[in-house]
């Protein structure tokens, strides 16, 4: 994975809130990855996130994500 690459989640991180579906989501990788002690995390900006789980401290749409619960559907060159 590297900046730039378009990324989807493996499963549905969201089911605890009723969202079930998310091949809609996709995501763009901005940083990373970057090692979080013994996980490997990414900065995505995504294009849409479900609107409970938007925090109100600026972070919107772009999120740390751990490596294993993404896939990348599309290469950067």
């Amino acid at each position: 994975m590297k900046k730039g690459d378009l990324v989807r989640w493996k499963s549905s991180p969201f089911r605890h809130i009723g969202v079930s579906n998310v091949d809609d989501m996709v995501g763009t990788i901005i940083d990373g990855p970057t090692m979080f002690g013994f996980i490997e995390r990414i900065y995505v900006l995504w294009n849409k996130y479900p609107k409970s789980m938007v925090t109100h401290h600026g972070e919107g749409l772009m999120r740390w994500v751990d490596c294993m619960d993404v896939e990348i559907i599309n290469e950067s060159r």
